[in-house]
């Protein structure tokens, strides 16, 4: 069996230090077992399946803490606590408060419909 690298897809993506301009992403595969994420045109990693599958637990990870601040703050908004204060995951604090089970559903609820 001959070597072959096949490309999977490429996106931007916003990145801070690009900005305005979206930063391409190539994931590819290749035959012998390994996954390449090129970050543009100046740097890539190559790594095995099993780091691959831990690269996207971390990436979901972080995906399901971003969601839970966005839908902390918008229960916040609609409570007329305002906006932009820090959401304090650690302590289940939201807005200095702590969540009231029904919140805590209410926010695990919403991210169950958006995953």
């Amino acid at each position: 069996m001959s070597y072959n690298n096949n490309i999977i897809q490429t996106l931007g993506v916003d990145d801070e230090s690009t900005y305005g301009k979206k930063l391409a992403i190539t994931v590819a595969v290749d035959t012998l077992g390994m996954c390449t994420i090129s970050f543009g045109s100046g740097y890539s990693i190559r790594i095995p399946e099993d780091d691959v599958d831990a690269l996207r637990d971390v990436l979901y990870t972080a995906s399901t803490k971003l969601m839970a601040q966005r839908n902390a703050k918008q229960v916040g908004r609609r409570e007329g606590n305002g906006e932009g204060r820090e959401w304090e995951e650690s302590q289940d604090l939201v807005f200095g408060k702590k969540l009231t089970q029904a919140q805590q559903r209410y926010l695990d609820l919403a991210q169950c419909s958006e995953v």
